[in-house]
């Protein structure tokens, strides 16, 4: 393989993922071999999401911990504001509770 200077990696890489580009069309406009952006493509590094095992294992998330609880004006945590996010969590628990109910169809009478 060619010496590549980085900004000709990221540019074969840019012009392949982002701007889906064919490599023959990324060889002739960046004056290169086809072998070489094959090789540089074959050779990125794919990456992974790193996820911390210690701090996600046995953690669950609440509606709770999605709210704002502080407000700027006042400095204190009496007022709570659901966020978007926190409302969309528990409307999303709420149906997988409802379907998850059992209905008795049995009358129930009082002693």
């Amino acid at each position: 393989m060619a010496k590549l200077s980085k900004a000709k990696e990221y540019a074969i890489l840019y012009l392949n993922d982002i701007m889906e580009t064919s490599e023959q069309t990324i060889a002739e406009e960046l004056n290169i071999s086809v072998s070489t952006v094959n090789e540089v493509l074959s050779n990125r590094a794919v990456e992974e999401p790193v996820v911390d095992k210690k701090k996600s294992k046995g953690k669950v998330t609440k509606a709770h911990d999605m709210m704002i609880r502080h407000t700027a004006g006042k400095k204190d945590n009496g007022v709570s504001i659901m966020t978007k996010e926190a409302n969309e969590y528990q409307q999303e628990l709420m149906k997988k509770l409802n379907s998850q109910k059992k209905e008795n169809k049995a009358i129930f009478r009082m002693r």
